[in-house]
């Protein structure tokens, strides 16, 4: 006899005496095992979890006969076999109503016992007794309110369309809760309603689109246990974007419009009624096939397009800044290790904190933009680029204007003013010089007042400038450069972006090869307390 059967021939859903004496009978387990499979859930579980249980009508003698009462609270693993239903388990305990029981210890006893060999799994039983009722308050699942959420929706029969993710964030690890949970018991067709929390981590779940597919269960018939499993698999499969990528067919017997919307609704491909022509399902089932084959090639065709056109954008912008070094008597690696150096400290940076807000893009657009940071010098005197020795107070102030002057090259650029790259650059440009104190150059810019962009390429360029050999000095040793940042030698920086430095130093000797401690470096005469910024 299957579940369905055994369903359809028990006592739930029909009128019934209500028990006065202990009956464990009254349980009624059903097999998670069939539930599961139509949701495509076999072998091991996808995720953990546990079923929590309130009952505020519990009720029993104590050996006087003077009746008993209590609230029990119950707990079950979600890899229990079975669940019970909810109102075979209102029966059950009714049937203590006239039971004499010696203490809440053998009452507790006897419902672990029974509930556990119902639930096929261990489970956890207490009852909190009227001496402890004062201090008993509703309690709230721990986690972030999705009922705060100011939404409107007329949608109430499951719709995963709604449960989107921002791909685009860095992943997070969030709790969130809601108590609108509402479906209808399909034994009984009477409400059920629950409280759900869910834990997870990744790709941020969108947290209107959640609720509203948590609403838009309300109209459902499926029990509590199904529509979370329900919940999380839909959830997991949008947000690993499986149903845009791979076709689901559904065949069925069930033939009933609303069955076969609620189908679609949830993401299948093609529907498929039985009975059914082999040769037409084999043929539906290739035609689907062939046009997800189509679509991933379109795909693949667009993606290689836009990751040639970035390959050609990022040669022009290694030409343009190779010029600008070529000009200024550097070695041409300057560029290259820019852009090094910002990936690992924007990777860092984002590791450690999101208080910027950073995403995967934004962080590769910054590294990209790095290598634009210093094209104002193309506009600064050769004589004063290429000079051995110190510059003289005039000469230092026309050396400031490449930040100005690298600002307006890109804020000219008419067509292209509003890009993200050129906004970006732009910003690099002109505030590269910045010190987190204030004591920075051109505008004098404080703390995150300079774009976080320009924090970073900031650091990056000291640093890279100190183990590098300029015509004004030698390269300094890893050591001697970290020794120097650290100190304050070449300004103050962001105290987050310093501890990004210190947590990538040993990757930054190894990546940039850098020359050890006891390669001798000594300053170039007259380059005074900042060697990094003598020159800018």
């Amino acid at each position: 006899m299957t579940s369905s059967d055994k369903t359809k021939n028990s006592p739930l859903g029909k009128s019934t005496t209500y028990p006065t004496q202990y009956d464990p009978s009254q349980l009624f387990p059903i097999e998670r095992k069939p539930m599961r499979e139509k949701l495509g859930i076999t072998g091991s579980l996808p995720f953990f979890g546990l079923d929590f249980w309130n009952a505020y009508e519990l009720s029993w003698l104590n050996l006087r006969g003077k009746p008993q009462v209590g609230i029990m609270n119950f707990s079950v693993s979600a890899d229990s076999p079975n669940i019970v239903e909810s109102k075979s388990l209102k029966l059950y305990l009714n049937s203590f109503t006239q039971t004499r029981m010696d203490e809440a210890g053998d009452l507790i006893q006897i419902l672990r016992t029974d509930l556990s060999d119902a639930f096929g799994s261990p489970v956890q039983v207490s009852i909190r007794q009227p001496d402890v009722f004062p201090a008993t308050r509703l309690e709230e699942l721990n986690g972030l309110s999705l009922d705060r959420l100011d939404i409107g929706t007329d949608k109430y029969t499951p719709d995963p369309s709604f449960l989107k993710s921002n791909e685009e964030e860095f992943p997070v690890e969030e709790t969130l809760v809601s108590n609108l949970l509402k479906t209808n018991c399909p034994v009984t067709g009477q409400p059920d309603w629950a409280s759900l929390q869910i834990h997870y981590a990744g790709p941020q779940i969108d947290q209107e689109g959640l609720l509203k597919y948590i609403i838009s269960l309300r109209s459902s018939e499926d029990f509590h246990e199904q529509c979370v499993e329900r919940i999380f698999l839909v959830a997991s499969m949008n947000r690993s974007h499986m149903l845009e990528n791979l076709p689901v067919i559904m065949i069925s017997s069930e033939d009933s419009d609303a069955f076969i919307r609620r189908a679609y609704e949830q993401g299948v491909s093609d529907y498929i009624s039985r009975p059914f022509d082999a040769k037409v399902v084999y043929r539906r089932v290739y035609n689907t096939i062939k046009l997800y084959a189509k679509q991933r090639r379109l795909v693949s065709m667009v993606t290689s397009q836009i990751l040639e056109k970035e390959k050609n954008n990022m040669l022009l912008i290694n030409i343009l800044s190779h010029v600008v070094e070529f000009r200024n008597g550097e070695n041409g690696s300057h560029v290259q290790h820019m852009r090094q150096l910002s990936e690992r400290l924007l990777e860092t940076l984002c590791a450690k904190t999101d208080r910027y807000r950073l995403t995967p893009q934004d962080c590769d657009l910054i590294a990209l933009a790095s290598s634009m940071h210093d094209i104002g010098k193309i506009a600064i005197d050769a004589k004063i680029l290429n000079k051995p020795g110190k510059l003289t107070p005039e000469e230092f102030e026309q050396m400031k204007q490449h930040t100005i002057l690298g600002a307006k090259m890109l804020d000219d650029l008419a067509a292209h003013h509003n890009e993200k790259l050129v906004r970006t650059a732009c910003d690099i440009c002109r505030w590269h010089h910045e010190r987190y104190d204030g004591h920075g150059y051109p505008d004098g810019l404080v703390g995150d007042e300079i774009p976080i962009s320009a924090q970073v390429v900031s650091l990056a360029d000291v640093y890279d400038t100190l183990i590098s050999e300029r015509v004004y000095k030698p390269a300094y040793s890893h050591e001697q450069a970290m020794s120097m940042i650290l100190n304050g030698e070449c300004g103050v920086f962001n105290p987050l972006l310093i501890e990004c430095l210190k947590e990538l130093r040993e990757t930054l000797r190894c990546e940039l090869d850098v020359p050890p401690l006891n390669v001798k470096c000594e300053k170039a005469p007259g380059d005074g307390a900042k060697p990094a910024e003598s020159k800018e």
